[in-house]
């Protein structure tokens, strides 16, 4: 028996309710939704990439189909991309994120431990690891004498070994319509300074560009994710975080 289509043409017909949306990174979002007659319905499918018909800069990136009664699909169709003007990351689509956590750190990394006499440092950090003597039998202990060790050595008794540390990251997100360039990865790895106003840092930390993150949500639309992360006091070692190539002796 062959299917009734009720007052449904050939081919793709549009429904009203066509909505646009636009988010704060600049990404555009658009639904449109069509009725077509479920025979023959896989050759008017258009294509992922096909331009919005309003919107070129908008392209098709998802398509959904629901059959229903009489043999009537509806087909809604998701685009996305991102305006032609928004290529520069630094325009007022750009989003900013502050983020503060904390990281277990050993003990004997905390600042207030940083005047620690060499010995001592050495005997508690193996100590610390379940080291009680040396190769002859030696007590580490015993090279612990000033009060600053005797104080670790304390903590150590009860089990303590580490402590939590702030980690605070800053992060930059927006949407464009190309893929990252190979020179935007340069900075990975390296110390820089963040886009945007982050949070001024005081004695002596900087900032280190710790990831770029690319998520394509369409072929118009590739959202980009860069984050920093702050130092402990003192900053990061822009000699071991750095693209610097020391010369052949």
């Amino acid at each position: 028996m062959k299917s009734k289509h009720i007052g449904i043409p050939a081919g793709l017909v549009l429904q009203p309710g066509a909505t646009i949306s636009v988010d704060a990174e600049g990404k555009w979002s658009s639904t449109l939704t069509y009725l077509a007659k479920r025979e023959g319905l896989a050759r008017y499918i258009p294509a992922i990439g096909t331009p919005h018909p309003d919107f070129s800069f908008m392209v098709l990136s998802g398509v959904s189909i629901t059959v229903g009664e009489g043999d009537v699909a509806e087909v809604v169709c998701n685009f996305a991309g991102t305006d032609e003007t928004n290529r520069d990351k630094n325009k007022g689509t750009t989003v900013y994120s502050l983020g503060v956590a904390t990281s277990e750190e050993p003990l004997l990394s905390h600042n207030r431990y940083q005047h620690l006499p060499d010995a001592e440092r050495e005997a508690l950090r193996n100590i610390g690891s379940g080291k009680e003597e040396d190769a002859q039998g030696n007590s580490y202990r015993s090279l612990v004498s000033s009060e600053i060790g005797k104080e670790i050595l304390k903590r150590f008794d009860r089990g303590q070994t580490s402590y939590l540390a702030p980690k605070i990251t800053w992060r930059q997100s927006w949407v464009q319509d190309t893929k990252l360039d190979n020179s935007d990865l340069n900075d990975i790895g390296n110390v820089s300074t963040p886009d945007g106003d982050p949070p001024e840092l005081g004695q002596g930390r900087n900032w280190l560009c710790t990831g770029i993150t690319q998520t394509q949500e369409s072929k118009k639309a590739f959202r980009i994710e860069i984050e920093w992360m702050a130092s402990d006091r003192g900053g990061w070692d822009e000699k071991v975080y750095s693209d610097e190539v020391m010369p052949p002796p």
